[in-house]
């Protein structure tokens, strides 16, 4: 028994990891740059 199977589900899940995390970094960096127009439209928190 040969575990390509799940080498390959591995890798998908390490490029799907990768893509998750490059795109909470660049939403977290453009909200820190844009932070005052977003935050405006959330509810002020406190």
């Amino acid at each position: 028994m040969h575990n390509r199977h799940i080498h390959s589900i591995c890798m998908a899940a390490c490029k799907l990891t990768v893509i998750a995390v490059n795109f909470f970094f660049f939403t977290f960096t453009s909200l820190k740059f844009k932070g005052p127009d977003l935050f405006n439209i959330l509810p002020p928190r406190r």
